[in-house]
């Protein structure tokens, strides 16, 4: 993406991919950025960009969702893997180990969830608020898996979701 400067200090990622403006299937709002995700898979970013974003890795292709957090982002793979990128001081673009099997993301302030196939919730970055006391917004409670029919429900429903119309 190109980058122009405004002002001294404020780095903004230009929208110009998104001209003309169709052919998105998803969007997410970040705190001072925005996602969208196009029908080939690729993911436009544009907004404030101080922490890389709006930067997306290469290659730029085969994705199925996005999220995007306060100064960070993510893109879900349609190998189920996820990708992400910007501000990782809390952790929130550490990736979980094994990175797969994935079939949802959502990204927060400082923190990161992904949706396994089995129904499982896998949480990563800070665990406190902005004061520094523990909430645990990044721990999934125990016992946060589906059973198998309501992990065929869950699955058909997002597939049902991301189908072009």
């Amino acid at each position: 993406m190109a980058l122009s400067s405004l002002g001294e200090t404020t780095t903004i990622a230009s929208a110009t991919s998104l001209s003309p403006n169709s052919g998105f299937v998803a969007v997410a709002a970040g705190y001072y950025h925005s996602l969208g995700l196009k029908a080939d898979g690729s993911i436009v970013a544009w907004g404030l960009n101080d922490y890389g974003q709006c930067n997306i890795p290469e290659p730029n292709s085969g994705f199925i969702a996005v999220a995007a957090g306060d100064y960070h982002s993510l893109g879900l793979k349609a190998d189920g893997s996820i990708v992400a990128w910007g501000l990782n001081d809390k952790g929130q673009c550490n990736l979980p180990s094994p990175n797969s099997s994935f079939i949802a993301i959502s990204a927060g302030y400082q923190h990161s969830l992904g949706l396994k196939q089995d129904g499982s919730i896998v949480g990563w970055g800070s665990n406190t608020d902005y004061y520094g006391k523990w909430i645990g917004q990044a721990t999934p409670p125990e016992g946060n898996d589906l059973s198998p029919s309501k992990q065929a429900e869950l699955i058909r429903s997002l597939l049902n979701r991301m189908a072009p119309s």
